[in-house]
């Protein structure tokens, strides 16, 4: 299974996976793009500076759907933190007309 957990990780994610996170009021957005090296721990340390500044936006929601025919990810689905967020639909999320 590793083998095969390899080939996929390395030849066929990077370029079809964007994940993506924010808070239910849109205040928090980042994205995990595997292909350009940005991964979920950066977005936890980006998350916990966010939520020095803004104390009543706790709490971190994955805009992504669990796929469970990625059998290749299995393992990490029961042991990556990242897969425990709570699911947020992304058009739940109040467009920031701010920026």
């Amino acid at each position: 299974m590793q083998p095969l957990k390899f080939l996929f990780q390395t030849f066929i994610e990077p370029f079809c996976t964007t994940l993506d996170y924010a808070t239910a009021s849109g205040g928090f957005r980042d994205d995990e793009i595997p292909l350009m090296a940005r991964n979920y721990d950066g977005i936890e340390r980006r998350f916990m500076s966010y939520k020095q500044e803004h104390p009543n936006d706790t709490v971190l929601y994955r805009l992504y759907r669990i796929n469970p025919i990625m059998f290749w990810e299995w393992g990490d689905m029961v042991t990556k933190p990242k897969y425990r967020l709570p699911y947020l639909n992304p058009k739940d999320i109040p467009m920031n007309t701010s920026q």
